[in-house]
């Protein structure tokens, strides 16, 4: 491997590095904005970038209707692709993520490619405490034959206390464009993780001041007894529009939140429950405030907002992958 500089500057600005890395979505899942930010970057800091996936990235996007069935076949010749490159050779592989049902692929994947360096990335894959014993007993297969890469510092802390497993930590990619962002009065709750009971409190809170738009599985429920839910059909659209939005889910102990993060980029207020996610972001200066907090006059702080976006700048990320090499 060779770092090829592009001016006498030794600035990882102004390097790629002189491999291929391949990149692996196995799923079909909302991360389209995550894997689009870290692809674009990947291809701006390796020579080659080769992707397999089950959609091309321009084609990820949330469905927010119903689950896509992608079918074992298709998923079976993923990992036949996948195999075929990297039989018996040594190369730099990322998963953008995983599930626990494809233990035995990836297992293969790795057993024909010992000598290659094998990185699946944690959005939301790490078991809580009271997980059952065969996803803990995965988890731990995982943690033994792959390197890990993880979104904040608050989780690589914990798979280091509690798994004594080294971990690479980038920051989580988003696409920053000002230029995007508007506003109009209303809140978005974005994220399917969120609750029923959470996104009740949140149309009583703001019962007669804001109009409401949520995606929840829960929809026609919520469409019969309260007016103001209409169907989320643009995500893009809908986040870059909005006053300012909420994200539940429970503790978020060992999770991340995509919505969260595109929040933040677009210079959204992000309301939050009081959770360990929310005390990470709340110390980094950004910009999550507790339901409780909200008031029509509050505006995103700009010191704030500069401050997420040094932290989670293209520079920063380009920084850290470079750690791969």
């Amino acid at each position: 491997m060779k770092i090829i500089r592009n001016s006498i500057d030794n600035n990882f600005e102004n390097s790629k590095i002189s491999e291929t890395l391949i990149l692996v979505e196995p799923t079909i899942n909302s991360h389209y904005v995550f894997n689009g930010g870290l692809i674009n970057v990947c291809k701006k800091t390796f020579d080659n970038i080769e992707y397999i996936g089950l959609m091309k990235p321009k084609e990820m996007k949330p469905n927010l209707e119903k689950e896509i069935d992608i079918g074992f076949k298709k998923k079976l010749n993923l990992y036949v692709n996948l195999a075929r490159k990297i039989a018996f050779k040594k190369k730099k592989v990322i998963f953008l993520s995983y599930e626990y049902r494809d233990i035995i692929a990836i297992l293969c994947v790795r057993l024909i490619s010992q000598k290659s360096k094998i990185y699946l990335i944690e959005h939301n894959t790490i078991p809580t405490d009271n997980a059952k014993k065969i996803k803990l007993f995965a988890f731990s297969v995982f943690n033994k034959f792959f390197d890990k890469i993880v979104l904040s510092s608050r989780v690589k802390y914990h798979m280091k206390k509690k798994y004594n497993k080294n971990v690479l930590c980038i920051p989580h990619p988003v696409l920053i464009d000002e230029n995007k962002s508007r506003q109009e009065n209303y809140i978005l709750s974005p994220s399917s993780s969120t609750t029923d009971e959470e996104n009740l409190k949140l149309v009583q809170y703001f019962s007669g001041k804001k109009e409401i738009v949520i995606k929840s599985k829960t929809f026609n429920y919520y469409e019969k007894k309260i007016k103001i839910f209409k169907r989320l059909e643009d995500y893009d659209e809908m986040i870059a529009n909005c006053d300012a939005l909420f994200v539940g889910g429970g503790s978020m102990k060992y999770r991340e939140s995509g919505p969260v993060y595109e929040g933040l980029a677009l210079n959204k207020l992000v309301l939050m429950n009081d959770c360990e996610l929310f005390r990470e972001l709340k110390d980094k200066g950004f910009n999550v405030i507790t339901l409780d907090e909200y008031s029509e006059y509050l505006v995103p702080d700009t010191k704030k907002y500069q401050n997420f976006k040094k932290m989670h700048s293209e520079s920063e990320l380009k920084k850290r992958i470079h750690k791969i090499a």
